[in-house]
């Protein structure tokens, strides 16, 4: 799955990428950003980032083939670790 992402740039320099959302997904949950908006998060009963700080977030964006290539990775490291989680919970 993949849509397309507007860069914020002057008009005269509007450049339109190609974005797996699957990708974006995964970086997101990577432990290095969560580390980073935990640092961020302000709030006692609910704690959260702002949404400008949310914009302010650098995703590095490889090509659309090396999006995929690591979307594929990641779902085929996932598949993994769920049919071992399944067979040590039957054991």
């Amino acid at each position: 799955m993949f849509t397309r992402l507007f860069v914020h740039l002057p008009a005269s320099r509007v450049k339109i990428i190609l974005v797996d959302l699957n990708y974006v997904f995964n970086f997101l949950l990577t432990p290095k950003l969560n580390d980073k908006y935990k640092e961020l998060m302000v709030g006692f009963n609910s704690p959260s980032i702002t949404n400008e700080q949310f914009e302010k977030t650098l995703i590095p964006l490889p090509s659309l083939a090396e999006q995929n290539h690591i979307v594929r990775k990641l779902d085929e490291a996932n598949a993994v670790l769920q049919w071992l989680g399944s067979k040590h919970q039957t054991k």
